[in-house]
């Protein structure tokens, strides 16, 4: 009974693999982006891949995010195509055939080394490569930030740097998450990319993929000028709060309001569709203060017209600078101000 019931289990994990939105059968180039959806990112290019590229449908992108059981879904951004735990477990077979045969994947986006055909969290990239050259997908390799970010490295190049004094269980974690990353890579023969400017620190061998920010739903959003009302209200929405100085900008802040200078919001765990509103219904939004990393938040942020606040190391904004085809300089702490980033 037992077999009878895993058997079960595994046609009905293909079967809910296959009814999945994956590519049409005219389309000729077939992107696969995933399978983690970190911040969002991977939907936000599939999506851009969609709108500017697949005028008369024969380009197709499918976004993908293979849950985890620690995911919380409080913060969870929208996907095309979600891979429960029983598709992970029990519909391998079926996910390698979506992939891999006709009409497969032409291209493959992968994040942080993960796997594409299964076993998403015990195997890497590298188990899939043969298998995926040899259907002629072609691959590349995204890395989004704490997975190869050197925590010794970011010490000592950024004197705001979190990773500086004594280390944590968590620093060591975060670290030894980079190494086995950085075994990826060098074993990793195809393109590779970043995507924010500090991290060519990192890996200078990458190309930056910037980050994506819907801008017309972040201007579309009830708002009101920044700076227009008599207390300005100040956001901060952390993702992560020991990677952007959470406790030091409550610190200010909560001072600040206590002497009635701002209103401060501070908030944790907001689901992706209020972020527009959320961040709309704010004068400043600061992101981060001590990593140096031009993220979502600041993206959409600035998208949303208001003030944002970031710790840019010059280095860092010189790069964006250079990657950004209008050519306008993130503004240094030592100059005039000017328009902050595309």
């Amino acid at each position: 009974m037992k077999g009878a019931g895993v058997r079960a289990q595994q046609r009905r994990a293909e079967g809910e693999v296959r009814t999945l939105p994956w590519w049409s059968e005219t389309a000729t180039t077939n992107v696969w982006v995933g399978p983690l959806n970190t911040a969002g990112q991977a939907s936000a290019w599939a999506g851009a891949i969609n709108q500017h590229l697949g005028a008369g449908g024969s380009t197709q992108a499918v976004s993908v995010a293979a849950m985890r059981r620690s995911a919380a879904p409080v913060t969870a951004y929208a996907v095309d195509a979600t891979l429960t735990l029983p598709m992970q477990l029990h519909g391998q077979a079926a996910l390698r055939d979506v992939v891999l045969s006709a009409p497969g994947a032409t291209h493959a986006l992968v994040e942080s080394g993960r796997p594409v055909l299964g076993e998403y969290f015990a195997n890497t990239l590298l188990d899939d490569a043969e298998a995926l050259r040899g259907a002629d997908v072609e691959v590349a390799l995204v890395l989004h930030g704490s997975e190869i970010r050197d925590l010794h490295a970011h010490a000592e190049r950024d004197l705001s740097s979190p990773f500086r004094g004594e280390w944590s269980d968590r620093w060591q974690s975060m670290q030894s998450n980079v190494e086995a990353t950085r075994e990826i890579l060098a074993a990793w023969t195809g393109p590779v990319f970043v995507t924010t400017a500090d991290l060519l620190d990192d890996v200078p061998e990458a190309t930056l993929l910037p980050v994506v920010a819907d801008v017309a739903k972040m201007q579309a959003a009830p708002s009101v000028a920044p700076l227009s009302r008599d207390v300005p209200t100040v956001l901060h929405a952390p993702s992560n709060p020991l990677l952007k100085g959470s406790a030091e900008i409550d610190s200010v802040l909560q001072q600040m309001e206590d002497e009635g200078l701002l209103t401060y919001r501070r908030l944790v765990g907001v689901p992706h569709a209020q972020m527009a509103a959320t961040i709309a219904a704010a004068d400043i939004v600061i992101d981060q203060i001590v990593l140096s990393n031009p993220g979502v938040l600041l993206a959409e942020s600035m998208a949303a017209g208001r003030i944002a606040v970031a710790h840019l190391r010059d280095e860092v904004r010189m790069r964006m600078q250079r990657n950004d085809p209008q050519g306008e300089a993130p503004r240094s702490l030592r100059q005039p101000p000017t328009t902050c980033v595309r």
